[in-house]
């Protein structure tokens, strides 16, 4: 029990009811801090194979998202951090694959054309480009 006093002058004996406290709740564990999101941004802007911001869309959204779950203490925030970071090297490494692997072949594929295109333009008639695209390969004949 309590005493309070009130404006008038007369004084009151309040019981003060405190919610039941969860032992096993951590306080704390998951509170937002500001350098969290500066580490996730340096990384994403050194590692980040993209020329727009466009591009850089889905990455800093998901670490948005990240952060405000962190801020509301929904998750640990050890978790979340760790699932952000794989994020942004899964989207990093996707993006590296995709300037190693796929912008070749469509460019390879792509001089192909021109050389198939140019040769076309080259020709007189039929018969020469049959012989032309044969290449010497002797099967190629025209019919």
């Amino acid at each position: 029990m309590s005493v309070v006093t009130a404006p008038d002058g007369r004084r009151y004996a309040v019981r003060i009811r405190r919610p039941p406290v969860d032992p096993d709740e951590e306080v704390g564990d998951a509170e937002f801090r500001w350098w969290h999101l500066l580490v996730l941004g340096v990384i994403a802007a050194v590692l980040s194979p993209f020329e727009t911001l466009a591009e850089l869309a889905l990455p800093v959204l998901m670490l948005v998202f990240v952060f405000v779950m962190i801020a509301a203490g929904l998750v640990p925030a050890i978790v979340l951090f760790a699932a952000g970071l794989l994020g942004v090297l899964a989207w990093v490494l996707w993006g590296r694959a995709y300037e190693v692997v796929v912008i070749p072949l469509v460019t390879l594929r792509s001089e192909r054309l021109r050389d198939v295109r140019g040769t076309v333009a080259a020709v007189h008639s039929r018969q020469e480009l049959v012989e032309r695209l044969s290449g010497g390969l002797g099967g190629l004949h025209d019919t």
